[in-house]
């Protein structure tokens, strides 16, 4: 009786972590000139923002410039953007196949961007044409985010102490910046959000 039970509990949780299909991910585009990923990301958010994401070859464009911004892919604000905390990513000292993953958090607009270590103390590269998935949540005392590959395997993992306003919360989507300026270049990421 008791295993029955727990199947069936199984089979409502785990829609959340069930690998998508390719055409399940939305394309959110940057344009050449753009900061922000069209279409926008409009949704309200609760106690957790989950997604599958996938950061496609365009954004190995990135190493052609000296720049080396955090850019965001998805995750929770407040209402004003005063508190967050965002998966960002921001390129490796040398060319890979892939971005380092970072938890970008705004504390009452003080920016914290230190790059996610695995438990070996190396940088965590987010690989090109792979597919993740990243969970943001609520917790006692702040906020925390997991990122997990594709077989739902724990990658890394942070727990930053910071207060996100229920009033008006809402998921942010995908946004470059080089420097100070619009992307120049056409970056496209795979998103769903669960």
């Amino acid at each position: 009786m008791n295993r029955y039970l727990l199947a069936l509990i199984g089979l409502f949780l785990l829609p959340s972590c069930v690998v998508p299909a390719q055409t399940a991910l939305k394309t959110y585009t940057i344009n050449v000139g753009s900061t922000y990923a069209e279409p926008s990301i409009v949704k309200s958010a609760g106690d957790t923002v989950q997604f599958w994401f996938k950061l496609t070859s365009d954004w190995a464009q990135l190493y052609q410039s000296t720049d080396n911004s955090t850019h965001k892919i998805c995750g929770v604000r407040d209402f004003l953007g005063r508190n967050s905390l965002r998966l960002g990513v921001r390129r490796a000292s040398t060319q890979r196949n892939g971005l380092i993953a970072v938890p970008y958090t705004h504390n009452d607009s003080k920016i914290d961007y230190t790059a996610f270590k695995d438990p070996s103390g190396k940088l965590v590269l987010i690989q090109f044409d792979s597919l993740y998935f990243c969970r943001i949540n609520s917790v006692s005392g702040g906020w925390k985010i997991d990122i997990f590959d594709a077989r739902m395997n724990l990658i890394c993992t942070t727990t930053k102490p910071i207060s996100i306003s229920s009033y008006g919360r809402i998921v942010s989507g995908t946004y470059v910046e080089v420097g100070s300026s619009p992307s120049p270049w056409k970056i496209r990421t795979l998103i769903e959000l669960k």
